[in-house]
C-alpha cells in the first residue's frame, strides 16, 4: 500500500471538504424529513400511531406470526368469538339517552268506529291496551313581544269628597339595558348563538331578517357590550377568584388575529389564554383571557395567588411561575416521535428508534388508562410500583441513544428530554393527569370559531 504524504494545508482543506459534505448530508435528510412532514400534514390521516404502524405492517408482513405471538394467551371462547345476535345487548336508542324530565307530548291515535267492529261477529271491540313509540320533536325559536301594562289605581270615594285623591301605579320590572328594548332571554340567545354554537352576529342578523325581525348585527354587538360590562364581568372575576382556590388547574394558548387594536397591526399576533380546573373539581371552570402578547408575566399576572399543580404544554413561561408545580404533557412527547417516526420512513434506523419510542409510550399510556376508574390514592401507589418504572426505562433508553439533533428524531429526543422533570411531576400525586388533554379540549371550539378574527379588540374581552 502506497503512503501519501500530504502537508498540513492541504489535511485541514480535506477535513474541512469532508464536515461541509456530512452538513450537506445532514441537511439533505432533514429536508426530505421536513417534505414528508408537510405531505402528511395536507395529504396524510390524522392518527398519531397511523405512519408507524403502516411501516410495522409492511416490514412484518413475513413474520407477522413471530411479531405478535403471545404464548401465554389464553384461547378465546367460543362466545368471544362468534356474536350470537340473541345474546347481544341491543344498543340504546336517541330516545332513551333524553333527559328524563324532558316535556312529553302525547298524541293518542285510536281505531275508527268502523274499524273497531268485528269481522267474524260484527261485535263492537273492546280497547285491551296501547303501544307507544317515541320520536324527536323540536319547535324553532320563537319571536314574542313582552307588553308589560302597569295599572293605575285612584280612591273614588276622596274623589266624591273634593278630598285629594290618592294614585298609586304598578312599577315597571328594570330593564336589561337602560331604555332597551331587549330581555335578559335574548341577550342569552344571542351570547349562546355566538360563543357557543359559533354563529357570528351576521349570520343572526338574517335568521332574525327571515323571521321578520330587523334586528341589526350592531345592535346585538351592544347588547353583548353591555351584558358584559355590566353583568358578566362580575360572574367572570367571581369564577376567577374560585379557580385560584383549586389545587389542580390546566392551562393552554393559541394565537390569533385582532382587527382594529389600538397600538398593533391587524397582521400582529396577539393570543387567547386558557384557565380551567382539573378532574377532581367539584364546580368545573373554564375561563379564557386575552392578551396582545406571550410574553412569560403573563400566566403569572393570571395566576396570582394561586398555590398548587398546573398542566401544561412545554411552553416554559408556565414553569417559571412562584409556588406551582409543573406538570408536563406526555402526549406532546408522543406527538414528536411519531412525526419522527413518520418522517423517518425511508431511514430504517431512525424509523426502528422512532417506532420503539412510539410503542414505548404506546404502552406506558396503555397502563394509565386501565387505571383510570380507580381511586387517587390506589393510582398514586399503583403508578409508583409498575408505570413509573416504565416512564424511567423510556427516558434512561433515550438518554443513550445518539441522533443528529437536526433531525426529526433529535427533536423528538431533545423536546422530551426537556420536559422529562415535568412530566415526573404527575407520580407526586395520584389525581394528576399524564397528559393535558383537558384543556386542549376546552380551548378547541375557539380554536374552530370562524375566522378566529374580531373586528373591534374590545370585544375580545367578550370571548
Amino acid at each position: 500500500m502506497k503512503t501519501v504524504t500530504i502537508s498540513q494545508e492541504e489535511y485541514n482543506k480535506f477535513k474541512a471538504q469532508e464536515q461541509y459534505i456530512s452538513e450537506l448530508e445532514q441537511r439533505e435528510k432533514w429536508l426530505k424529513e421536513q417534505i414528508l412532514l408537510l405531505k402528511k400534514a395536507q395529504f396524510g390521516s390524522k392518527s398519531e400511531r397511523a405512519a408507524y404502524l403502516k411501516q410495522l405492517s409492511i416490514d412484518n408482513l413475513f413474520d407477522e406470526a413471530e411479531v405478535f405471538s403471545d404464548p401465554e394467551q389464553e384461547e378465546p371462547k367460543f362466545e368471544e368469538v362468534i356474536r350470537v345476535p340473541a345474546h347481544t345487548r341491543k344498543k340504546k336508542s336517541v330516545i332513551e339517552r333524553l333527559p328524563e324530565d324532558i316535556p312529553v307530548v302525547e298524541r293518542h291515535h285510536y281505531v275508527d268506529a268502523e274499524g273497531r267492529t268485528c269481522p267474524h261477529c260484527s261485535a263492537e271491540m273492546e280497547e285491551i291496551g296501547t303501544e307507544t313509540r317515541s320520536t324527536l320533536g323540536m319547535a324553532p325559536a320563537k319571536v314574542f313581544e313582552i307588553r308589560d301594562i302597569c295599572h293605575v289605581y285612584a280612591c273614588k270615594a276622596c274623589d266624591k269628597e273634593a278630598e285629594p285623591v290618592t294614585v298609586r301605579k304598578a312599577t315597571f320590572p328594570a330593564t336589561v339595558i337602560p331604555g332597551g328594548i331587549t330581555s335578559p332571554e335574548a341577550i342569552a340567545n344571542v351570547i349562546n348563538d355566538k360563543f357557543v354554537q359559533g354563529t357570528p352576529l351576521y349570520r343572526q342578523e338574517q335568521y332574525w331578517q327571515r323571521q321578520g325581525v330587523m334586528l341589526s348585527r350592531q345592535t346585538m354587538s351592544n347588547w353583548l357590550m353591555y351584558a358584559v360590562e355590566h353583568y358578566l364581568k362580575y360572574i367572570y372575576d367571581k369564577l376567577h377568584q374560585d379557580l385560584l382556590q383549586e389545587e389542580i388547574l390546566h392551562a393552554d394558548e393559541t394565537e390569533l388575529q385582532v382587527l382594529h387594536e389600538e397600538g398593533k397591526s391587524p397582521q400582529s399576533k396577539s393570543y387567547m389564554w386558557l384557565y380551567r380546573t382539573g378532574v377532581t373539581a367539584t364546580n368545573p371552570i373554564v375561563l379564557f383571557h386575552y392578551e396582545r402578547d406571550r410574553r412569560h408575566c403573563r400566566p403569572q399576572e393570571f395566576l396570582e395567588g394561586f398555590q398548587g399543580y398546573l398542566h401544561s404544554d412545554g411552553y416554559e413561561a408556565y414553569h417559571k411561575l412562584e409556588n406551582v408545580r409543573s406538570v408536563g404533557c406526555f402526549v406532546h412527547v408522543r406527538r414528536k416521535f411519531v412525526e419522527a417516526a413518520e418522517a423517518a420512513s425511508k431511514n430504517k434506523g431512525s424509523l426502528n428508534l422512532a417506532g420503539k419510542a412510539v410503542e414505548d409510550i404506546r404502552q406506558i399510556f396503555a397502563w394509565e388508562d386501565f387505571c383510570a376508574k380507580i381511586s387517587a390514592e390506589e393510582r398514586y401507589e399503583k403508578r409508583l410500583v409498575e408505570q413509573k418504572p416504565l416512564m424511567e426505562k423510556f427516558f434512561e433508553w433515550l438518554e443513550g441513544i445518539v441522533v443528529s439533533d437536526k433531525s426529526a428524531l433529535g427533536i423528538a429526543r431533545k423536546y422530551a428530554l426537556g420536559q422529562k422533570d415535568y412530566i415526573l411531576n404527575v407520580y407526586l400525586d395520584g389525581r394528576l393527569e399524564l397528559n393535558n388533554n383537558r384543556a386542549e379540549r376546552s380551548i378547541k371550539p375557539f380554536l374552530i370559531y370562524p375566522r378566529r378574527k374580531v373586528i373591534r379588540g374590545n370585544l375580545i374581552k367578550v370571548a
